[in-house]
């Protein structure tokens, strides 16, 4: 079994541990000043107490990755330390499964908390084939030239209004508006939405 090579600098002990006490922009510049070292080989980052993670960069391997999901179980591990990112939303919503009827007659599939980032198997799958249907071109179309220009001029309208008064915006809490509400307008064909000012 060939083990997969470590990136430049990772230390005896301590693997690749400091990056990930540096701020979150630190870090991200180390991933990008190892990706042309590296190239297209995948590579284990390690960091101390975690079990040891895999950067796969090959288009072939991601690839491979993608079709064979029930080869790449997640696991536990990642699944709870990843729950507040990707499942906290749905944290309300019972653990069986339920169906949103998307606004082209389709259905999407949701299990609290295990969704397509952290879902394995059978259930990864079904979530992977609403997302391609969701994302498909005819939707991204309908997207583009009719769900998303009065959002933006909704928000654009906002931003203008708080610049001519002076006001001070949380540009994140705007920007997590604007794709709270195109997300419910494309999935679930609501648009009710009352601004929240923070």
């Amino acid at each position: 079994m060939h083990l997969p090579s470590r990136p430049p600098g990772t230390l005896p002990l301590a693997g690749n541990g400091f990056w990930f006490l540096q701020p979150r922009h630190k870090l991200l510049d180390w991933f990008a000043t190892i990706q042309p070292v590296v190239g297209f080989d995948t590579y284990e980052i390690s960091v101390p107490s975690l079990p040891p993670a895999i950067v796969v960069n090959d288009p072939k391997n991601v690839e491979h990755v993608l079709k064979n999901n029930e080869l790449f179980i997640k696991g536990e591990f990642f699944r709870s330390r990843s729950w507040d990112l990707f499942g906290y939303a749905l944290s309300a919503l019972t653990e069986s499964f339920l169906t949103f009827p998307l606004t082209n007659g389709l259905d999407l599939f949701v299990v609290a908390g295990n969704g397509i980032i952290n879902a394995d198997g059978s259930l990864w799958k079904i979530q992977r084939k609403a997302g391609l249907r969701f994302f498909s071109n005819t939707n991204l179309k309908s997207f583009i030239n009719e769900v998303l220009p009065p959002f933006l001029g909704d928000t654009k309208e906002y931003l203008d209004g708080a610049s001519e008064e002076g006001t001070i915006v949380d540009l994140q809490h705007v920007f997590l508006e604007l794709t709270t509400r195109l997300m419910g307008k494309m999935a679930y064909d609501v648009s009710t939405f009352e601004r929240v000012d923070s």
